[in-house]
C-alpha cells in the first residue's frame, strides 16, 4: 500500500494554556489508528504506522505525506469565506492554505 492511499479524518486541533494537540484518525486497509501530530516525530511510531498499514514508502515520505494530509484537512474545515471580499471563484495555493490554518512551529 502507498501512503497517499491513507485517509486522514476527524482532525481536532486544540489549545489549552499554550499546549497544542493535533489529534486525528489515520485509516487504510480496514484498519485505523488514533494519533497525535506530535507522535510523527517519533521513529518508533512511524515504523509502527508503516508496519500496521504495510506501506511501501520511506519513513520520511510517510511523515511528510501524513503532515500534508492533516494540514490540508485542517484548512478545509476552517476556511471561512464571507464579507464584501467574498469571491466564490477565488482559490488559494496549497502552501498558503497550510500556513493560514496550522502553525507547524
Amino acid at each position: 500500500m502507498r501512503v497517499n492511499e491513507l485517509l486522514v479524518s476527524s482532525v481536532n486541533i486544540t489549545e489549552d494554556e499554550y499546549c497544542y494537540k493535533g489529534l486525528f484518525i489515520l485509516s487504510g486497509n480496514s484498519q485505523s489508528m488514533n494519533l497525535d501530530i506530535s507522535e510523527l516525530e517519533e521513529g518508533d511510531k512511524l515504523n509502527n504506522i508503516k508496519e500496521t498499514f504495510q506501506l511501501e514508502d520511506s519513513i520520511e515520505d510517510i511523515k511528510s505525506s501524513i503532515l500534508a494530509k492533516v494540514i490540508e484537512k485542517a484548512s478545509i474545515s476552517s476556511n471561512i469565506k464571507e464579507g464584501e471580499n467574498y469571491n466564490e471563484s477565488s482559490s488559494r495555493k496549497r502552501v498558503e492554505k497550510a500556513a493560514a490554518s496550522l502553525d507547524m512551529a
